[in-house]
């Protein structure tokens, strides 16, 4: 992994962490609910069980860092209406693998932005699974 990589990595992790401590959850378990619930299409009070967890690790994932118009965050299913982001100077966090894209994190973010016709360019941070790393649900419906 490149210096940049795990600077990346460290930063996905340090805007995942307040989230899962709200909700007494590690970051890989607040980051694996958040991917189940996007690939499944429905809330979840934890990862599924009996499924591989994608650790957010350098020997799984790479993270690329991008720079996305509003169009392009709006095609993303509406988890909420909230357009009170706690920041809005922190990148969206959005996973890409397995033939989906998800956004992760962010969604007050775009809504705010799309609130009031922020087109962006807006920093989005991309989490993909490294080629080895297989898809735990093949079955499941691709995204938008």
């Amino acid at each position: 992994m490149t210096g940049n990589q795990a600077q990346l990595l460290e930063e996905v992790k340090a805007l995942l962490i307040r989230h899962a401590r709200n909700r007494g959850e590690s970051i890989e378990q607040f980051f694996n609910r958040q991917l189940h619930e996007r690939i499944l299409g429905r809330r979840l009070g934890e990862p599924m069980q009996n499924v591989r967890l994608l650790r957010l690790s350098d020997d799984e994932v790479n993270i690329l860092e991008e720079l996305w118009s509003l169009e392009q965050l709006k095609v993303f299913p509406q988890w909420h209406r909230n357009e009170n982001p706690a920041r809005t100077d922190v990148p969206l966090i959005v996973f890409r693998g397995w033939d989906r894209v998800f956004l992760i994190d962010g969604q007050s973010r775009v809504n705010r932005w799309s609130a009031r016709c922020d087109k962006g360019p807006h920093r989005v941070l991309v989490i993909e699974p490294q080629s080895h790393v297989t898809n735990p649900f093949p079955s499941a419906g691709t995204s938008p």
